[in-house]
C-alpha cells in the first residue's frame, strides 16, 4: 500500500497542472496546490528509490556510509547516483520560471 502511495502522488501531479493550465499559468492558489502536490510526489519518489529500490542508506560501516552493506559497483557510483537521481527528479523546477 506505500508503494501504491507513489504512483498515486504521481497521478495527482497531471490532475494538478490540468487546473493549473485551466486558469491561463496565473499565480494563485492552483498554481501553489500543483507546486506543493508535485514537491510532495517528488519527494516520496525520490526517498523510495533511495531507500526502498536501491537499499541504500543501510549501512552502519564507516567506510560505506550512507550506502547499503553489499556494494557491486564502485562507491563514488552510489554516491553520483543519488545526487543525479535527486537533481532529475527535482528538475521541473526550472521550467516554472
Amino acid at each position: 500500500m506505500v508503494n501504491a502511495g507513489k504512483y498515486f502522488s504521481d497521478l495527482c501531479v497531471p490532475f494538478c497542472q490540468l487546473h493549473w493550465w485551466y486558469t491561463a499559468y496565473d499565480y494563485n492558489a492552483a498554481f501553489w496546490v500543483f507546486f506543493a502536490v508535485h514537491m510532495i510526489a517528488s519527494s516520496y519518489s525520490y526517498a523510495w528509490d533511495i531507500y526502498m529500490d536501491w537499499g541504500l542508506l543501510r549501512s552502519k560501516d564507516p567506510k560505506t556510509y550512507g550506502l547499503r552493506e553489499k556494494l557491486n559497483y564502485p562507491v563514488w557510483f552510489y554516491y553520483y547516483a543519488i545526487v543525479s537521481d535527486f537533481l532529475l527528479r527535482f528538475f521541473w523546477i526550472v521550467t516554472l520560471w
